[in-house]
């Protein structure tokens, strides 16, 4: 019952969250159609009733931005049931000065007017379903006084033509208050799947935990017999046995080296494969690990101490497994010089595994495979750092698919999301292996080239951008026309940080969509 309370406290704060972080859209787009309108209205709208509509508006939408900006400074301030009502509460009253705007409208006799009108209300509508799809309330206070309010314009004309329209405009939203109902259900399923995913991965980093507790445990364990059981070597095989473990005894002044059968099978051998020798581990160690782990066993053996490690060792067919090594000391001669060390090896591959996997996770956006967000902008300040420090050049793109909403609403979200994978493999294709590629968010990507000159990038952006327009397989079986702005930036020219980077990349991006899409702009560089 708990887990079940939890798990609804986490979606409604997500719910929230996302409410609150389109606010700012919402607003902007709030304002815009209330521009629309006051151009539409001010020569048929006495001014004193369109000046207190407009101040209306604008004192709520201030009040909506006050409560999001308190939201953002203190979200844990109140309860997620407060920040909801609050935000359901200015929604409504904004839906009403949008019903009221319409009202005012309904003395003009004005076809163009009324077909402006009817764009707006759509607009107004379509805007309110992206808003307000993680929230129904918010959505249908929001609407419904516009839709009544139109409806009430059309009716009072008299226009069997415009009750026509009247009739479409409910059939219009009928249609959308399904689809943003059946939405709802989709986003809050999403949400509801990320937490899952999310108490997934948590239970797996507990068990690595209570593996590794129960591995140093039993290490911990084992040192303590060899101390107390020096004398009795068969007992110490039936402590090892149960705990599963590789043993090794090693005889330090000759190189004579013994092990159990369980250290055999670890690594695939049998008897006659080893010589009885230490080098039957030291030849097997990985490259890479071998320098490190002695200088354990050199610490240990100096200090006096046990150690432990995990390192990887060649099987018999050849691959490499992981190992968890432990060891000490157990014997010294008359001279204190040691005489005999001893200790564990136990395979932890599938450990090694599941670190990488979730390593993997943290770091690669699911969808694409490219480095997430976070990632990118850590490798984005080393290559900063590294161009620094060497006096190299670096280039940084912001792509963009055009239009891409249009496939999602005409295909849908499993077309575009066939869509964007074909386009994360066209550019790995298109890289350099020095080259980072990264999903940035939505339909938006990030590519960093180091080493590379700002006219170079523009002609390997030119060359993307034309492979992406006459490419068929990024449609991955529809039929599509897919095209992609670039915007380019590059240290030192247009900025010196990961932040200046992209906000100039970003821009030069906003210019090349605002200029027609399909093309590449490179930022102007910094006074």
């Amino acid at each position: 019952m708990t887990d079940k309370k939890n798990k609804q406290t986490s979606v409604l704060t997500e719910r929230v969250r996302t409410l609150y972080m389109q606010s700012p859209v919402s607003n902007l787009a709030a304002l815009t159609f209330s521009l629309i309108f006051d151009m539409m209205m001010w020569d048929r709208v006495g001014g004193t009733t369109l000046s207190y509509w407009t101040l209306s508006l604008f004192l709520v939408l201030m009040v909506r931005f006050w409560l999001w900006r308190q939201y953002r400074l203190g979200a844990q301030l109140r309860s997620n049931s407060a920040w909801m009502r609050d935000y359901t509460v200015l929604s409504a009253a904004i839906g009403l000065i949008w019903g009221a705007a319409f009202v005012i409208s309904a003395d003009i006799p004005d076809t163009p007017i009324l077909v402006g009108l009817m764009m707006l209300y759509f607009g107004i509508t379509v805007a309110a379903f992206f808003a307000f799809s993680v929230h129904l309330p918010a959505f249908f206070l929001y609407t419904v006084p516009s839709l009544l309010a139109v409806t009430y314009v059309l009716r009072v004309i008299g226009d069997p033509v415009y009750d026509l329209a009247s009739f479409a405009l409910w059939f219009f939203y009928l249609y959308v208050g399904f689809y943003i109902r059946n939405t709802h259900k989709r986003v809050i399923e999403s949400f509801e799947l990320r937490q899952h995913n999310s108490e997934l991965i948590g239970a797996l980093r507990e068990e690595v935990t209570q593996r590794d507790e129960q591995v140093e445990k039993r290490t911990l364990q084992l040192h303590q017999a060899n101390a107390a059981l020096q004398q009795s070597e068969e007992q110490l095989k039936s402590v090892l046995s149960g705990a599963n473990l590789g043993f090794w005894d090693w005889h330090y002044q000759t190189g004579y080296q013994e092990v159990n059968d369980r250290w055999l099978e670890i690594l695939g051998l049998n008897r006659s494969d080893i010589q009885n020798d230490v080098t039957d581990w030291s030849d097997r160690i990985h490259p890479e690990d071998r320098e490190r782990m002695q200088q354990l066993v050199d610490k240990a053996i100096r200090d006096h101490t046990s150690y432990a490690g995990d390192f990887r060792m060649r099987h018999k067919d050849g691959h490499w497994i992981w190992i968890l090594g432990s060891g000490g000391v157990v014997e010294y001669d008359k001279n204190g010089l040691p005489k005999r060390l001893c200790g564990t090896h136990q395979e932890i591959s599938d450990r090694k595994s599941l670190e990488r996997q979730l390593e993997y996770q943290a770091s690669h956006d699911a969808l694409t495979g490219l480095l997430n967000r976070r990632r990118l902008l850590e490798r984005l300040e080393a290559e900063i750092s590294r161009a620094q420090r060497h006096d190299e050049q670096l280039v940084l793109f912001m792509l963009d698919l055009d239009h891409f909403k249009q496939i999602n609403d005409t295909l849908g979200h499993k077309a575009g999301d066939r869509v964007l994978q074909g386009f994360a493999t066209l550019l790995d294709s298109q890289l350099r292996k020095m080259d980072v590629s990264a999903r940035y968010g939505g339909e938006e990507f990030v590519i960093v080239l180091p080493e590379t000159r700002l006219e170079q990038a523009v002609g390997m952006a030119e060359r993307l951008r034309a492979l992406v327009e006459n490419s068929d397989r990024l449609a991955q079986g529809f039929r599509l026309s897919i095209t992609v702005s670039i915007g380019i930036a590059a240290y030192r020219e247009h900025g010196n940080t990961a932040g200046e980077l992209i906000e100039a990349a970003d821009e030069a991006l906003y210019r090349a969509k605002n200029l027609g899409r399909n093309r590449i702009e490179v930022v102007s560089a910094k006074n």
